[in-house]
């Protein structure tokens, strides 16, 4: 089992749209699960449209990190993949972790008790919680999505610091990429582009071209069309993720 956390703490990186077709692309190599630690649900909402609210009451994230209901109360089948939906309630989860600091290292120990998956796919939430703490002791590789902002770069080096603290839990060297993504032919695209290119600890897969037909799909939750250009787009990071683990 392989467990890659999507995360970026700057809002509108592409992260949660990474997640999702990132996830389809893998499901096509192997069993995949996809975890939804952001208490906004969107990827829970695209994978698991039909749900209510009240039918993810008991069999979602934060009930499993609490302990108030099992793994298999907690996968529910979604498109393509497995899904362990978020909800509202991950709002209370650093209260929680306040009482309890064992909970950061509860997904870690589930996901190595339940290992029947050879990829998990983790969405994270877009700031520095508690959440993402948890995300980020569970898994083998951090894939940033980076778009072209003049923030990018700069919340790139916050998350960068809060891996550091999650490898003191640890004492696990997290492999750390970044997925450029919706990155234009534009002078200032390419500029920014060559500078994450200069990051040359980390390494940078092949960018995800701009593209409205990717941003609509995910938010109106239909597929990529497969062989088109932003299907092929995911596919080919899903290899290099899968070559680079």
């Amino acid at each position: 089992m392989k467990v890659i956390t999507v995360s970026n703490i700057k809002g509108g990186s592409a992260k949660t749209t990474t997640s999702i077709f990132l996830t389809e692309a893998l499901s096509r190599r192997g069993k995949t699960l996809v975890i939804d630690l952001d208490m906004q649900a969107d990827l829970t909402d695209y994978y698991l449209p039909e749900s209510t609210p009240e039918s993810l009451d008991k069999g979602n994230i934060f009930r499993l990190l609490i302990g108030e209901s099992d793994f298999a109360s907690c996968v529910h089948k979604g498109k393509f993949a497995d899904v362990i939906p978020g909800t509202i309630d991950l709002a209370n989860l650093t209260s929680r972790v306040m009482q309890s600091f064992s909970i950061l290292k509860r997904l870690n120990t589930i996901l190595k008790e339940n290992p029947d998956y050879d990829y998990v796919v983790i969405d994270t939430p877009g700031s520095a919680r508690s959440e993402l703490t948890v995300s980020l002791v569970a898994c083998d590789m951090i894939l940033i999505p980076v778009t072209p902002s003049k923030w990018a770069i700069r919340a790139v080096n916050i998350l960068l610091d809060e891996i550091s603290n999650a490898r003191e839990i640890t004492n696990k060297e997290h492999k750390v990429c970044f997925a450029p993504s919706m990155f234009g032919t534009s002078q200032k695209h390419l500029d920014l582009l060559e500078r994450i290119h200069s990051l040359e600890e980390f390494k940078t897969f092949s960018p995800i071209p701009k593209s409205e037909v990717i941003k609509t799909n995910s938010e109106k939750r239909k597929v990529l069309k497969a062989g088109s250009k932003g299907w092929e787009a995911y596919d080919r990071l899903a290899q290099e993720v899968i070559d680079y683990l």
